[in-house]
């Protein structure tokens, strides 16, 4: 082998070698996966009117299915921590009073929110669905007491984010309990959530992120 071969692949290797030690790190950054979870607390108020899509086929004033709009604001801890203001939309079937149900879609806007200690603002969707049913609790006696429990499932993701939450990505789940305060049972309103998350390069964050997310 020719010296000056030797030199040009001696040369290609520790090119190859300082483009891995400049290129790696900064793609290790945005593209790491992150988990992690927490829980969350939320207010509701209902935002007229309230939309009637069937009476069931009957003439009794318990049984419907209704489209319904709600603002508020869902505060988070853990791996996502701040305020956001909420849009609440979601269908209530109670055509069998005993099988009440319905389907929900929530958006949250941050306008500051931490996520994986980078901070920014940033837009969170749920989608899910719930359900109401009579269940048995024990009130502050620890005397047996049948009250309607409201329990939520669903998924989530972020849509968008802005500063050093830009090109942000992530999907979850969320689960909620929630125990009405009645016949000397304090109210319980139990809600968590898990997420993984990651980051692409802020340069690669589409026109529509940056579309959905322009207000915050």
């Amino acid at each position: 082998m020719s010296t000056f071969r030797t030199l040009a692949m001696v040369a290609s290797v520790l090119l190859l070698a300082a483009l891995g030690t400049s290129i790696s790190p900064s793609i290790a950054s945005h593209s790491e996966e992150i988990f992690g979870q927490g829980t969350l607390t939320r207010v509701r108020t209902l935002v007229p009117p309230i939309v009637q899509l069937s009476d069931c086929g009957d003439d009794a004033d318990n049984t419907f299915i209704r489209s319904v709009v709600r603002s508020g604001t869902d505060t988070f801890s853990g791996i996502i921590m701040g305020t956001g203001s909420v849009e609440n939309r979601f269908i209530n079937n109670t055509c069998v009073p005993a099988l009440q149900h319905g389907e929900f879609r929530t958006i949250v806007s941050f306008t500051d929110v931490t996520v994986a200690d980078r901070r920014g603002a940033a837009m969170l969707e749920f989608i899910g669905h719930f359900q109401v049913r009579a269940a048995q609790v024990a009130d502050v006696n620890g005397s047996p007491v049948v009250v309607a429990v409201t329990t939520e499932a669903g998924e989530i993701r972020f849509l968008c984010g802005t500063g050093a939450l830009k090109g942000i990505r992530g999907t979850g789940i969320y689960d909620a309990t929630v125990i009405p305060t009645v016949l000397g049972i304090p109210g319980r309103d139990l809600r968590g959530y898990s997420i993984s998350v990651h980051f692409d390069d802020p340069s690669d964050a589409t026109h529509l992120d940056q579309g959905m997310c322009r207000d915050l």
